[in-house]
Formats: structure tokens, sequence, C-alpha cells
């Protein structure tokens, strides 16, 4: 997990002060906790709620304005007086450090499925995907919410430990009761709609783990311990003349009957960013979702199927979604899918160790290195004719700073190399070797793209 954790670091922290606040999510949460930020030190006894404009927002939950709050007093302590840049720095750190959370919840819920293997890959592929890199630098819930929900997953797993002996008693209680902490964590910060998420992705996780259906008293003793988490905070609302359970539930409700077809239209833009977002893993993904239903994974079906319903679940939570339906919104199902592609591969070496090959792994291999070697040299071509396409007037595929071609001939050359490696293991049949090859590959793909983005200081909001 260390591991992981440190290769994140050069894909998340580069320049983090440097790009300017322009998205309107991100302006919002910076504006509100600013101004609590100034009555905290102005009038402490005030400082509970989140004010803008000098008007309380009992509408919003207030978790990341409290942890921001909590970040700048500790930057204060250090530094003296904090200028604005450093309050944007110390925002978008609160995010780096939900992010590293959510990258060590994505290794754990791995290893409780298919071991350090399995984890380590599922840690790769999500740290190195380009939207949570690009959502982890930003001051918004988002990133927040998305580490809450994926401990909370990540410590019920750790509870039911499926595919193994029944848990003993301490481990149950131990792995329940921070599954609750994290849910009502996550109702600070993103509102009730939060269990929403989490209860139903563990509850179809419970049902198909055999002997494990009794886990529902501590899904149902975590349950309370984040409604209770959350109580206190409902009541001052009250208090205050707010409602925060309809204010916080209108997250979720389905469209009206006239607005059905922009529904759909949104939806298809999402599952198409979804497979963009994913590349290079698009292909595997695609063959993943059949695995679990080929005979070669007999004996393994219900490993896969815990990851497979886990993606779906995310997947199916997306429609409930109302509002503009932004990119952000597809961060779990970027967990879900690492987790399946990190099955799949292991699944994959297992059947290695005994000359076991599946159709899916020698039909799929090759045209992925295709890819990967294509996107190899397409990248650090791209960063170094950055300047280049506003002359010929493709401003729209412009990302951030031209990449000098002494520096984007190394890297396409350390792309190349890490393929060709790859493709060593790949002709011995080592999946796994393989797999670990590529996500390193897509580690310095997409720390490279968001160092440019960044150094360039690149406006550009994905969602």
């Amino acid at each position: 997990m260390l591991l992981v954790l440190l290769l994140s670091i050069p894909c998340l922290l580069p320049t983090l002060g440097r790009p300017p606040v322009v998205h309107p999510a991100e302006r919002e949460a910076l504006a509100i906790s600013t101004e609590s930020y100034t009555r905290s030190v102005e009038d402490a006894p005030q400082w509970l709620a989140p004010t803008l404009d000098g008007q309380k927002q009992l509408d919003k939950a207030p978790g990341v304005t409290w942890l921001h709050l909590l970040m700048w007093h500790r930057l204060e302590a250090v530094f003296g007086s904090l200028e604005d840049e450093w309050r944007i720095y110390g925002a978008r750190l609160v995010s780096v450090l939900m992010t590293l959370l959510a990258v060590a919840a994505v290794y754990w819920i791995g290893h409780s499925i298919g071991g350090s293997l399995t984890a380590l890959l599922a840690g790769l592929i999500y740290m190195a995907n380009p939207l949570v890199i690009q959502q982890g630098r930003m001051a918004t819930m988002d990133s927040a919410f998305v580490g809450l929900y994926l401990l909370s997953v990540a410590a019920a797993l750790w509870a039911i430990r499926p595919l193994r002996p029944s848990p003993s008693v301490e481990r149950q209680f131990i792995g329940w009761t921070l599954c609750g902490l994290a849910m009502g964590a996550a109702q600070l910060v993103w509102g009730s709609a939060a269990l929403a998420y989490i209860v139903p992705g563990v509850l179809v996780i419970l049902v198909i783990c055999p002997g494990r259906i009794g886990h529902l008293l501590g899904l149902l003793a975590a349950l309370i311990i984040g409604v209770l988490m959350a109580l206190p905070w409902a009541v001052y609302v009250f208090d205050q003349g707010g409602n925060p359970w309809v204010s916080w539930a209108q997250r979720f409700g389905g469209p009206g009957g006239d607005q059905v077809s922009h529904l759909l239209a949104q939806l298809g833009r999402q599952f198409l960013w979804i497979l963009i977002f994913l590349l290079p893993w698009t292909w595997w993904l695609l063959l993943a979702m059949v695995q679990p239903w080929s005979s070669s994974s007999r004996g393994s079906r219900l490993r896969l199927l815990i990851g497979w319903a886990f993606l779906m679940v995310n997947v199916v939570m997306l429609p409930a979604m109302p509002g503009s339906r932004e990119l952000r919104d597809l961060l779990p199902i970027m967990a879900g899918a690492s987790v399946v592609l990190a099955s799949l591969f292991g699944l994959y070496s297992e059947l290695a160790t005994i000359g076991l090959y599946p159709r899916s792994w020698r039909w799929g291999r090759w045209p992925f290195l295709t890819i990967l070697i294509l996107l190899s040299i397409l990248i650090p071509l791209w960063l170094a004719l950055q300047d280049a396409l506003i002359e010929w007037g493709f401003e729209q595929w412009v990302a951030g700073m031209a990449v000098p071609w002494y520096l984007s001939v190394p890297l396409g050359l350390v792309l190349l190399g890490l393929a060709g490696i790859s493709v060593r293991w790949t002709w011995r049949d080592y999946p796994f070797h393989a797999a670990t090859t590529w996500g390193l590959w897509c580690v310095v793909a997409s720390g490279s793209i968001a160092i440019a983005v960044t150094a360039g200081g690149s406006a550009r909001a994905v969602g």
C-alpha cells in the first residue's frame, strides 16, 4: 500500500496551487470556506455553520468546509497569516489527502477480494486514472466523499471477510464500527444521500457471499452509528429553521416525463466518458464484463462477481443523480472498474500457474499492446505540439503547457520501454507481471499529463 501511495504523490502534488479557480463547484466551496474562516477568527461561536454572503448555508453539508478550516488553521499556526494562494493550496491539499485515502481504500478492497497482488493492481489502476487525478486536485466535496465512501466499503468487506473462514467477533466489531464512522463522515461531507450510495453496495455483497447474510446486523449497527454521527448537525439545522433531510435528499431523484430524452442523452455521454477515462484499460473492462460467466472462471466466479457487483451498483446509481450529471459523479465507477480489472488479472495469474490461459487473455493481450504502443507515441507528441495545435486551429485539444522536445522524447522512450517490457511478459504468458507493468505505464503517462496541464495553468474544468 505504501508503494502505491508514494507513486500517487507525483501525480497529485505538482504545482497544486498554481491553476486558477475557475470551476463553479470549487469557486463556491472556496468562497464558503473563506467566509466561514473569517467568521471563525472574528466570532468563534458562529463558525459551525458554513456561510456565504452573510447567510448560513444550512442546505449544504458542512464537512468539507470544516476540513478546509482545520487545514487553514494548521497552516496559519506554522506560517502565520495566510495569503489567498496558500488558502487555495491548503484547500486543495485536503482533496489530495482524501484522494490518497481513496487509493488506500481501493487497495484494501482489492486485498479483501483477491489478496496482495490484486490490491496492488487495483490501487495502481485507480490512482493513475486521469479523472481521479483531476478531481483530486480540486477543492470540492467530491474527493472527500469518494474517499469516505470507499473506506466504508473497504471496512465492511474486511468485517465480512468474503471467500475466507468466518471472521472473529472482534474483527466484525472493529470493521463495522469503522464502516459506521465512515458512513457518518460521508453524510457530513455529502449529505444523507451518501447512505444511498454506501448501503446498497454493501448489501449486494452480503447477499452474494455464502454464509454472510448474518452480517446484516453488523450493517444495521454501522448504519445506526452513521446516522448518530450526522444527527447533531441535523438537530442544529432544524433548530435554525432548516430541514437537512429534505435538502440533502434532493441530490437524488428521477427526471420528469419531458426530461427522459435529455436524461438518456446525458447518460450516453457519461458512459462514453467512462470508456475514455479508463483508457487504455477499456478493452480489458469489456472483457471483464463477461469473464464471470465463462467456463474458465469456475471456482473463482464468486470473487469476480463481488467486484462486478460493486461496479454495477455504482453504475446503477448514476441515473439517480439529478442536475447536470458532471464527470465527477463517475469517480465511484472508476473505483469499481479498478477492482474488476485487478480481479480479472488475478484470475489470469492463478490460471497461468497451472498452465491454463482463458480465451479472453489470449485474444485481448495483443490488441491491447497495440493500443499501448500507439499511445506511447501519441501522448508525448500531443504534449510537444500544444502550441502548434493552437496555430492549426485545434484549441479544443490544448490542455496545458507545451513540453519541450528534449523532455517529450525521453518521455516517449520511457513509455515505449515499459510497453516493450510488458511485451516480454505477455509473450511468456505472465498476466499479472504484464498488468503491473501496464499500471506503471499509466502512472508515468497520467503523471506527465497532470504536470503539463497544471504547469501550463490550464483552467479547463473537466467536471
